[in-house]
């Protein structure tokens, strides 16, 4: 696999925003998730790069972007990203945000000084318009309950869900406690293998170097603070949104439950599209990366 030249660039924030570059032609953005950076996207890139002029960047706080301030939400980091897309002077951008990297690009679509340069989105296995919290698991079984693509799996579903929520906030806690870099990287490895790579493995070389990506992270506690305070309902800022998006998502998400996106879909309303793969979890980029490319491609082609 192809690893990319790091490139840095100082932004108005206060930040040094570190970024990979690769391709020609209309312009995609990736931004990542939690515990990870745009090491993650190489495969991505790679492939993306034939088609499109591809930037990936490192969030403040993580892999080799510049920790000066501390955050508090993702309306922060979209602020670096803004920067980034004024620096860069980008337009007609088309945005990939993964996991809780779809909280920016959310974020990013509302800011009225910024979204009239994004031309299209893609939510990648995102959080939802409130975030991952709170689960109903009530009001989870009556909707798992009624769709066909659930069926044969619901109890196995449910109980794995549940048993998997208990388990995660349980690993990730234990992130926090530990003094030595070995502790944090056995409990990250844990995490990974459990609840991102639960469907399809990648090759140790991926792996391990998408752990030592991760374990570059700064601000795990804030990050986790962010995730759970995001709600761009109450705040109204749900309403600026106009941007076309696609969202993608793993039927077997461990970590980002389906039913939590399908309602984000339905308030964010008639721009947004929503597609369920049976066969992935929360890395599909791992589990199905042709369709993961290939939609890709095609909404933006669109848009």
């Amino acid at each position: 696999m192809k690893v990319f030249k790091v490139k840095k660039i100082k932004v108005s924030t206060g930040e040094e925003i570190a970024y990979l570059k690769e391709g020609s032609g209309n312009k995609i953005l990736l931004i990542h998730g939690n515990m990870s950076s745009s090491v993650f996207y190489y495969k991505t890139i790679e492939e993306l790069s034939k088609y499109f002029e591809v930037y990936a960047l490192d969030l403040r706080g993580f892999g080799d972007s510049s920790y000066n301030n501390k955050i508090n939400s993702f309306y922060e980091l979209s602020l670096d990203v803004e920067a980034f897309i004024n620096e860069m002077e980008l337009k007609d951008l088309n945005i990939v945000g993964w996991s809780a990297g779809g909280g920016v690009a959310l974020e990013l679509m509302a800011n009225p000084k910024v979204k009239s340069k994004i031309k299209a989105v893609i939510l990648l296995s995102s959080i939802g318009i409130r975030g991952i919290n709170p689960i109903n698991y009530t009001e989870y079984n009556l909707w798992n309950l009624n769709r066909s693509y659930f069926k044969g799996l619901n109890n196995v579903l449910h109980e794995n869900m549940v048993f998997a929520l208990d388990n995660m906030n349980g690993l990730y806690t234990k992130l926090f406690s530990f003094d030595t870099f070995e502790g944090r990287k056995n409990s990250l490895e844990k995490l990974y293998r459990q609840f991102v790579y639960n469907v399809k493995e990648v090759d140790e070389e991926e792996f391990n170097r998408n752990i030592e990506a991760a374990l570059k992270q700064r601000n795990l506690k804030e990050i986790g603070q962010a995730i759970k305070n995001f709600d761009i309902v109450s705040n109204g800022k749900i309403k600026e949104i106009k941007t076309p998006i696609l969202m993608l998502h793993g039927l077997k998400d461990l970590i980002v439950k389906p039913y939590i996106i399908e309602k984000s879909a339905k308030e964010l309303g008639d721009n947004t599209s929503l597609k369920i793969f049976k066969n992935a979890g929360h890395s599909l980029m791992t589990d199905i990366f042709e369709e993961y490319i290939e939609e890709i491609i095609n909404f933006f082609n669109k848009n």
